[in-house]
């Protein structure tokens, strides 16, 4: 089994475990589960952007509701202002 670690961000939608079970069976990697509404993560930028760092891809989830409205997208949104590095 391959070393790769993924984060998938889980916004609440019913097909996030097909999407999970998928990526463990056909790429071999580990997969943690976060929702968009982590209470570690949430409000602590910099407690989300180093969580980041320990992963090697990062796999938005779908979910209900509408990009537009902060509490659909979670954490989800937090990825467009990830450091570079």
């Amino acid at each position: 089994m391959s070393n790769a670690r993924i984060l998938f961000i889980d916004a609440y939608d019913s097909f996030s475990n097909n999407i999970t079970f998928l990526l463990r069976e056909t790429l071999q990697v580990s997969v943690e589960l976060i929702r968009i509404d982590d209470p570690r993560f949430v409000l602590n930028d910099d407690a989300f952007h180093a969580f980041l760092q320990s992963f090697d891809a990062v796999v938005a989830g779908p979910g209900p509701g509408h990009p537009a409205n902060s509490e659909d997208v979670g954490l989800i949104g937090k990825l467009w202002s990830s450091p570079d590095d």
